[in-house]
């Protein structure tokens, strides 16, 4: 059951569910019940649900790209650099892939124009 209190209270008793690191934690639905109603609840798991949406969504988004960028030094890497994984290439042969790819898109990018 509910009790009605101010946000002030509120923070005190949440004060209560903290953990060390400062995230607020229940053990149980009773004790969430018993600081917020059911709109509140269903208010914060909604936000929740599509924070986690959002942050999928974004990191799928940023996954991609960093593969659409590496794709062409993948390429390259097995041209330039046979029986090499591209992993276990060192940081100058990279520098020397990108600055190749650079080259190849300064050289064509009329074509794509």
């Amino acid at each position: 059951m509910r009790i009605d209190i101010t946000q002030t209270q509120r923070e005190k008793i949440l004060s209560a569910y903290r953990l060390k690191t400062g995230d607020v934690y229940f053990n149980e639905l009773s004790e969430v019940r018993r600081l917020f109603n059911d709109n509140e609840i269903t208010e914060m798991v909604n936000r929740y649900l599509n924070q986690r949406e959002y942050q999928r969504t974004a990191h799928k988004k940023l996954q991609q790209e960093r593969r659409d960028r590496e794709a062409p030094l993948k390429i390259l890497a097995k041209k330039f650099f046979p029986g090499v994984s591209w992993i276990n290439l060192s940081k100058q042969q990279l520098q020397q892939l990108v600055l190749t790819a650079e080259g190849w898109k300064e050289e064509h990018e009329s074509d794509v124009l």
